[in-house]
């Protein structure tokens, strides 16, 4: 039977629902130590997530091709790092700040949800590496 939920998401999971609590959390933050507890809060948060995607490329990469697949992974979050911001700031200019609040909760909500259908990727010595490629349904 397949596993729906590969094993590295499982207590990633939890963190991303905490992390849209979090991001949502901010228009309604009042005042310096309110602020700085949601800043740490989403660090922590972010702290957590940050090393689910290079177990994933680990777990779904053939070694021979490790170093072009984290560069391309590592790419791809720079260029987030890139359009996140934009796009925050366009849709906080145009709708207000809860908006892109509301609105970047929403993306995290979607990665939750892409998560909850993906397939297992940790490799076992049963199951040759071409059998389980990262695959969501």
């Amino acid at each position: 039977a397949e596993r729906r939920l590969f094993w590295q998401l499982v207590p990633v999971l939890p963190v991303l629902v905490a992390t849209v609590a979090v991001v949502a959390w901010f228009p309604w933050t009042r005042g310096f130590w309110l602020l700085l507890l949601d800043t740490a809060l989403l660090g922590a948060v972010l702290g957590y997530l940050a090393p689910a995607p290079a177990a994933i490329i680990a777990d779904i990469t053939p070694s021979a091709l490790s170093g072009q697949a984290m560069g391309v992974y590592r790419m791809a979050a720079d260029l987030g790092l890139l359009i996140g911001p934009v796009t925050f700031g366009y849709v906080a200019g145009g709708f207000g700040f809860t908006a892109g609040f509301e609105f970047s909760a929403a993306l995290v909500a979607a990665v939750w949800l892409l998560g909850t259908r993906t397939r297992e990727t940790l490799r076992s010595a049963a199951t040759p590496l071409a059998e389980r490629p990262l695959v969501v349904s």
